[in-house]
């Protein structure tokens, strides 16, 4: 079996669970919050951390069956045709959760309501809380978030998708 770690450096490390050996490590973007795989292990979802005065996507799906892993999506901060921008307050990844059938991942994302000095910051225009969930589409010709809407007044700080069988 393997094991897959990441951390705040953006190093994404696959090893073998067994001997403890590192078999690749990756350099990537930013802070590493959550990862989710692929049940066939071939694509690896991964959420970001904001880091101050830099720009890199809020999550990105990898393609992890190449030689050299490469970023087959990524959702910006920033979409015009999508109408989203993210770029005064980006999200926190809570949690991420891959649903290959329908070219999508479900992301709980945190936006942050004041800035690390103490200024008040815009929160998100969907949720007061600084928490929304929403599902990430990559598979429409370019990455699409659409909220989706949790009925709850609380904050809902992490989400998870169960798949109903077909009877």
């Amino acid at each position: 079996s393997e094991l897959i770690t990441a951390g705040r450096d953006g190093s994404i490390k696959q090893w073998d669970a067994n001997s403890g050996v590192m078999r690749r490590e990756l350099q990537w973007n930013g802070p590493v919050t959550s990862m989710d795989l692929s049940s066939d292990g071939t694509q690896l979802a991964v959420g970001h951390s904001p880091v101050e005065g830099q720009t890199f996507a809020v999550a990105e799906l990898i393609d992890l069956s190449l030689d050299e892993p490469q970023v087959i999506a990524a959702l910006m901060p920033r979409d015009s045709k999508d109408g989203r921008d993210w770029t005064g307050v980006v999200p926190t990844v809570q949690s991420i959760q891959l649903d290959q059938t329908s070219g999508s991942a479900l992301l709980s994302l945190y936006f942050p309501t004041q800035s690390q000095v103490g200024e008040p910051r815009e929160t998100s225009s969907a949720t007061q809380s600084g928490y929304e969930v929403g599902r990430w589409f990559w598979n429409h010709g370019r990455a699409r978030f659409q909220t989706v809407s949790t009925g709850s007044s609380g904050a809902v700080s992490s989400a998870v998708l169960r798949r109903q069988e077909k009877r």
